[in-house]
């Protein structure tokens, strides 16, 4: 489900930012009905969650390996 794949994801991005210094995380409600959440989903092209967005240009879906996602940082 959904919330269970997004609990996950932010469990695995702990993980990643207790890993990594200078790492910043946000996390944003999907379905909040805000113009700043729309307009980052279009930014970013996010139609479903969850999806970590690394270095405002790399997408992973389902950020559930640290490792791929560790990968990408800088």
């Amino acid at each position: 489900s959904e919330a269970s794949d997004s609990d996950e994801a932010g469990r695995i991005l702990g993980v990643v930012y207790q890993r990594n210094e200078n790492l910043v995380i946000y996390s944003f409600d999907f379905d909040l009905d805000s113009e700043i959440i729309d307009k980052l989903k279009r930014k970013y092209n996010v139609t479903d969650p969850p999806v970590a967005i690394i270095n405002e240009e790399i997408q992973v879906e389902l950020p559930t390996n640290i490792l791929n996602i560790e990968r990408h940082l800088n």
